[in-house]
């Protein structure tokens, strides 16, 4: 899923402001998850058994780091504080 100004721009002119701030807020959920993931994950890799297990959660940690940065990106791109 790739979010820019574009399609906030599309949202917010096709929708009420209310929506957009119901997007922005789902959105801000979806970081602050990701977050969260982002802080356990290497505790999860560090205390995993199998190599399996490592390379599974060390994937998952790459682009829950994507995620994050994808985030950053696009809320910087309207001029939105992050809340956390």
């Amino acid at each position: 899923m790739i979010l820019n100004n574009h399609i906030f721009q599309s949202l917010s002119s096709d929708s009420s402001d209310e929506n957009c701030n119901v997007f922005i807020n789902e959105l801000m959920k979806i970081y602050n998850s990701e977050k969260e993931l982002n802080e356990t994950l290497p505790t999860m890799i560090k205390n995993a058994k199998t190599s399996e297990i490592v390379t599974a959660l060390t994937k998952h940690l790459k682009f829950t780091q994507e995620h994050l940065l994808r985030l950053e990106t696009f809320f910087k791109s309207i001029n939105q504080p992050i809340i956390s």
